[in-house]
């Protein structure tokens, strides 16, 4: 997830040659821990990425407050 902040779970799991269910509770894993997050708010095609990098990326990006 460091050299593509965004992925899919099928994405993964080809990547690793996993399998999808081994790839889906790793995913469950690590955004329990903080360590990824879910960004779609689906249920299928879901992406996750490296809260992290999401977090640095996103910085300086909120709407002026007057």
């Amino acid at each position: 997830m460091q050299k593509k902040p965004l992925v899919g779970i099928g994405t993964l799991a080809d990547a690793l040659k996993l399998s999808i269910p081994t790839v889906t509770l790793s995913l469950n894993h690590l955004v329990r821990l903080g360590i990824a997050k879910e960004v779609t708010g689906r249920r299928r095609a879901r992406l996750f990425g490296y809260s992290r990098y999401l977090k640095i990326l996103s910085e300086g990006t909120e709407p002026i407050q007057q």
